[in-house]
């Protein structure tokens, strides 16, 4: 991925704001894409795989409007955010292949995006780092909002 980890990062709290936007109104959208959820359930064996799977189309689909910053901040958050719902479930590499597998289902029915998805395999430790600098940047935007 290009661009530089802290100015993407930046991007984080927008990114969240469009996944957590996903409502039960989209509960029957995407079905190409997620109604063959078969394919992921040796990989994706939580309660919610159906909605997980539906919430990542519904975000690649709302960042797919937006400009190339925020798409690539975009690809990155949705790494981050599947990494935060399986972590403790499954290794780092199980996490990058159900990330892989939602991106090109997405791209299969959709204008393709996040082309170089694979540059996004990140270690128990670097998501850890990750976190650390998006939970810091949330922290600075609230101090200089309350200020």
């Amino acid at each position: 991925m290009g661009g530089n980890i802290y100015e993407l990062v930046k991007q984080f709290s927008f990114c969240q704001g469009i996944i957590e936007n996903h409502s039960d109104q989209y509960t029957y959208m995407y079905p190409t894409e997620c109604n063959d959820i078969k394919e992921f359930s040796q990989l994706v064996n939580f309660d919610n795989e159906n909605n997980i799977c539906r919430k990542s189309m519904y975000y690649l689909n709302k960042i797919q409007s937006y400009d190339s910053t925020i798409k690539v901040s975009g690809c990155l958050y949705l790494y981050y955010w599947l990494y935060d719902q399986c972590k403790g479930k499954y290794a780092s590499a199980e996490i990058l292949d159900i990330y892989i597998k939602f991106i090109n289902k997405y791209n299969k029915e959709n204008d393709p995006i996040c082309k170089e998805y694979e540059k996004n395999n990140i270690s128990k430790y670097e998501f850890n780092k990750l976190k650390d600098i998006y939970d810091l940047n949330e922290k600075l935007i609230n101090s200089d909002t309350n200020s």
